[in-house]
């Protein structure tokens, strides 16, 4: 029984992909990694680490080779598809470009509400979907417009309100702004701590850049070749890394503060 408030519990969790001649590549290699109620974690490291793929064996995209996915309770490694059905609304994705992951057909309404739990009437809907919008920094009245008449970082805020649309136990965000212009990305960070404020939700912030790892996690997973080598506070990591691929990594050149404010346009 979960008696810490663990949301999220990986154990012994590795994902070994084939490649060409009959090759193997061990992605994920016996991951271990927890994830408390309310906790936003930083999951940190260079493109080709296993960040990606971790993001999506958690919410059952990939299959495992070996290992466990708690959430709460329930061994998601051990579930039928059939099974798996009735607990996907319960996570969440969030990916990393804003004009692939959403669906060019359907009107903004249509995207977040199809995601809205509950046998509402469309009144109903279309009230939660304002209200979703506004709390995401979008103006309602642009519900029934589409994608294509939306700036990247608009389309990241319907990305974000279509995953809280669904009031999820768990929201994995892989790489959330990094395909956005620099000063479009403090705007993002800023909306999801508003939001983390008001919902108190989980979240698996997945990134390659630490300096947004630092402003908006509560901890940090430093990934290398498909191993986590570091983690804790993000206070300790970065005041005191001990790997020396952390240490690495924070001689990056940072980003512009998140604080930094400028007219909206994202």
């Amino acid at each position: 029984m979960n008696q810490f408030n663990d949301l999220l519990r990986v154990v012994n969790l590795s994902v070994t992909f084939s490649q060409t001649k009959g090759q193997l590549f061990k992605a994920i290699d016996n991951i271990n990694l927890t994830i408390k109620k309310g906790e936003i974690v930083g999951l940190v490291g260079e493109s080709g680490c296993g960040k990606t793929t971790l993001g999506r064996t958690i919410i059952r995209l990939q299959k495992e080779d070996c290992g466990s996915i708690y959430l709460e309770d329930t061994d998601l490694c051990s579930l039928k598809q059939s099974q798996l059905r009735s607990i996907r609304a319960k996570m969440q994705m969030i990916f990393q470009n804003p004009y692939s992951s959403l669906n060019p057909r359907m009107s903004i309404f249509d995207t977040i509400a199809e995601a809205i739990r509950g046998n509402l009437r469309t009144s109903q809907k279309a009230d939660r979907v304002a209200e979703l919008m506004l709390s995401t920094g979008l103006d309602p009245d642009m519900m029934n417009k589409f994608p294509h008449e939306f700036s990247g970082g608009q389309r990241q805020r319907i990305a974000i309100a279509r995953a809280l649309a669904a009031e999820p136990s768990l929201i994995i965000a892989d790489e959330p702004v990094s395909s956005l212009d620099v000063s479009v990305q403090a705007q993002i960070l800023n909306t999801l701590k508003k939001l983390h404020a008001a919902f108190s939700f989980t979240m698996l912030f997945i990134s390659h850049d630490l300096a947004v790892v630092r402003y908006i996690c509560d901890k940090v997973a430093v990934m290398y070749k498909g191993t986590i080598v570091e983690s804790g506070p993000s206070q300790s990591i970065f005041k005191t890394p001990q790997h020396s691929y952390t240490r690495a990594l924070l001689t990056a050149v940072p980003r512009p503060d998140p604080g930094y404010k400028k007219a909206e346009n994202g």
